[in-house]
């Protein structure tokens, strides 16, 4: 029989979990209350939950957005060294990577879906992010909707993916990595946009 595989998350990501599990965890003090229809997994948290209104409690979902927040100001290292937690995202996608100077734009977006428990494109094109999700218009975009570009012409292969901020007059702020080298916020103009894209969540989050 095959031994079971387990998903190594890295130290820093999971401390960025505990981070925001900790901030969103309002309790009121007595008995835990279980939510219906999630029976407890053994040797696995409980669902994370909020206090509502009458003191109801419902469960605090941590989004790739929200993930991604956490990474803002994460950098490359100039010069023969790299960050190693920006090589590590792309060996998600490509084991042979060794630098951080290879397009990290959709290894970011891809490692902070996976952590959370949403779909990812498992491709380091930007493009890929396209037949992920559904399909939403430009009016209807909401922060943590996944935005895409094209680079160079409309036509060509290359492109940019990031997380939907807001709009800013012809420009789209967005939160994404490899932008000037950094996980940053950054408008990009919104004649280049290919398409935004609501993700699905598909799998608990990769916590262990």
């Amino acid at each position: 029989m095959r031994a079971a595989r387990h998903l190594l998350i890295p130290p820093a990501m999971l401390r960025n979990l505990l981070a925001i599990f900790f901030r969103s965890y309002a309790v009121p003090t007595r008995e835990p209350v279980r939510v219906p229809g999630v029976p407890p997994v053994p040797g696995k948290p409980e669902p994370r939950q909020e206090a509502v209104g009458s003191g109801e409690l419902k469960p605090v979902e941590v989004t790739p957005y929200e993930m991604a927040k956490t990474y803002l100001g994460t950098k490359e290292i100039p010069g023969k060294k790299h960050n190693g937690l920006i090589v590590s995202w792309l060996q998600r996608l490509m084991p042979t990577a060794d630098a951080d100077e290879i397009s990290w734009c959709s290894a970011f977006v891809n490692e902070m879906a996976l952590a959370t428990g949403y779909e990812q494109s498992k491709s380091l094109t930007a493009r890929s992010w396209l037949k992920c999700g559904d399909p939403i218009k430009p009016g209807d975009a909401q922060p943590g909707d996944v935005v895409i570009f094209w680079r160079e012409s409309p036509t060509s292969w290359k492109g940019h993916v990031a997380f939907f901020v807001g709009y800013e007059g012809s420009k789209i702020k967005v939160l994404g990595g490899n932008q000037s080298d950094a996980v940053t916020i950054a408008n990009y103009p919104r004649s280049q946009l290919l398409g935004i894209r609501r993700l699905r969540r598909v799998a608990p989050a990769t916590v262990n």
